[in-house]
């Protein structure tokens, strides 16, 4: 093989991988979120002891269909997550945090959660 036809294929590689990033760019700009289906909910979670275990949640919830943002707080004990509620639900958001290994507390008012509309900018 001759070493201009080699530079030719490798180039012709970058291009399609460019291609296919590009496609997937697009993709992701058709999937956001109406705000006015965006609520937000603040769990208390127990259970969290360190940075690694707020990671462990957002990581997890963020990997979830129609979740716009997560923090988690260890200190706080708190999980807040913003979603798209047509395309999740917050008993779903919290059946994957409790399959995380955390759990879902009652506060003494009897909620485990403080749910409203509001959009994470």
């Amino acid at each position: 093989m001759n070493k201009s036809f080699l530079v030719k294929i490798i180039i012709s590689l970058g291009l399609i991988t460019m291609c296919t990033s590009c496609s997937d760019s697009t993709n992701v700009a058709e999937e956001k979120t109406e705000k006015a289906n965006v609520l937000k909910m603040v769990l208390n979670v127990e259970g969290m002891t360190c940075e690694s275990c707020e990671n462990g949640i957002q990581n997890s919830l963020a990997k979830l269909p129609g979740v716009v943002s997560v923090k988690a707080s260890h200190t706080a004990k708190t999980t807040t997550v913003d979603f798209d509620d047509t395309k999740i639900s917050g008993a779903a958001i919290e059946k994957a945090i409790i399959e995380s290994g955390y759990k879902i507390i009652m506060t003494p008012e009897g909620n485990s959660k403080e749910m409203h509309p509001g959009y994470a900018e």
